[in-house]
This record gives structure tokens, sequence and C-alpha cells, in this order.
């Protein structure tokens, strides 16, 4: 089964957008880490270009007040746009309290698609794995909807990705729900989407080494005024695992980045 999955991958990966031109894909994200809470992420797909968005659940917050506070400035600005066709991946950042227009690498993820199946919200499912920025990712797709996509940065498979974990589960996908139309978020171009400092996006490793001079200045200053803010101490979960301190930035699901090999 499985080489006959990515031989109808290889056959069938140009004819998907011919199947299905339009969708709305929706998702629950749910963060299992420090500060666990749940999104709603979409994934919005028109022909071979997928527009990622995650939007925070109002129902982890026990007031109106928590979740204006919570959310200002925030829903309205993390969008990833990923054209496979021309493999380029475009996002929304932040560093050193700017937002900026981000641009980062397009890869061929390298999945192994195992003979295990199960049946995951009426969907025939087949599991499939591989690992990505030194983060393991385990993730069930279907065949039945002939879409190679799936949330955040998860694609290349012969068919939807309907649930995504790593192996830690501190993040999990799972698909709520799929419309087939096309949204109005294509009729907009996507740099405007978001205010940025930039009209020309910056690469992945500039943003993050930016925001590591941030963090490391505004340290500097409060140990100046004798605040210890240690980038070097451990921190404990509330499930007791205990977490190693990271010397450098990461964005989320990524633990280690291929320049730093």
């Amino acid at each position: 089964m499985r080489l006959f999955l990515y031989f109808f991958a290889l056959l069938s990966y140009p004819l998907f957008s011919q199947n299905i031109l339009n969708a709305v894909i929706e998702y629950k994200k749910y963060n299992n880490g420090f500060f666990p809470n749940t999104l709603d992420a979409t994934v919005f797909v028109n022909n071979t270009i997928t527009i990622y968005n995650p939007k925070t659940n109002t129902k982890v917050y026990k007031s109106e007040e928590d979740q204006r506070v919570m959310t200002k400035d925030v829903d309205n600005m993390y969008f990833m746009r990923i054209d496979h066709s021309k493999q380029e991946i475009l996002f929304f950042d932040r560093a050193g309290g700017h937002k900026f227009l981000v641009e980062d690498t397009y890869y061929k993820h390298n999945w192994n698609i195992s003979n295990e199946t199960q049946n995951i919200g009426g969907y025939e499912c087949t599991k499939a794995t591989m690992t990505f920025r030194d983060t393991n990712w385990i993730v069930w797709f279907t065949p039945e909807i002939p879409l190679p996509y799936g949330p955040w940065k998860l694609y290349g498979l012969p068919g939807l990705i309907i649930e995504a974990y790593d192996d830690e589960k501190e993040n999990v996908f799972r698909m709520e729900k799929i419309k087939y139309e096309k949204d109005s978020i294509f009729n907009q171009e996507f740099k405007t989407l978001v205010k940025t400092k930039n009209k020309e996006p910056i690469f992945i490793r500039k943003l993050l080494e930016m925001e590591e001079e941030f963090i490391e200045n505004a340290n500097a200053q409060l140990r100046s005024k004798g605040i210890n803010m240690s980038s070097n101490q451990d921190i404990t979960l509330p499930n007791g695992k205990i977490v190693k301190s990271r010397v450098r930035y990461r964005l989320p699901h990524e633990k280690k980045y291929e320049w730093e090999e």
C-alpha cells in the first residue's frame, strides 16, 4: 500500500488542483506546553496556494476582557502563504517589537508512509512520519480528500492531513470540517494583509537574529538594574517535565535550523 501511495502521489500531485480548486479547512490546534491553550486554525486553498491562519479560541478565556487583552492585534497578524507550484513560503511575524514579512525555505518533506491505517472523523486515514527542524511529526492523512496539504508547514502527502502531532504531543492539530469554496482572502494581495516595516521579505534567519538581539538587549537592561533574567535557567512545566533553556530564539514547532548543523 505504501508503494502505491508514493506512486499515486508522484503521478497525481500536479492534478490535485484540477480535482479540488478551492477549499476552506478548519482545524483545532491544541498547545499542551507551558501555557496550554486551544487555537482555531484555518487553511485556505486556492489551486496550488494555501494560506494558514491560526486564531485564538475564545473558549479558553474566562471573560471577554481576558479575550480582548490576550488577543489584541494577534488574530489579524499570523498568516502564512505557501505557493506550492513556485515553492515559496511567506509569513508574518515579530522581531524587536515590530512586524515583518518573512520568507522561509520550501522543503520537500521526506515522508515515511506506513501501512498503518485508522478511521478518523469518518475518513480512512494512513499514518506518515517525518522530521522537520528537529521535531518529529506523526500525521494521519486521507486519500479520500485529494489535497496534498495540511496545517502550518505540513504538506506533500497524497491526501489531506486530518490529524498531526509531534512525538511528545505538545502540539496537536485535528481537522474539524472542510468546505469547498474560495475564500475572499485570495482577493487581497498577501503582502498587504499586515502592515509591516518591510515591503520585501527578509529571510527567516534574519528575523531570528533580530529577535535574539532584542531579547539580549532587554535582559541586559534588566540585569543592569539588578534583575536577573538569565536565559540559562531551566523551566519546570506544570506536569513536572523539565525543559532545558534555549540559548537561541525559536519559532513554534522548530528546534534546530539547517544553518546550525
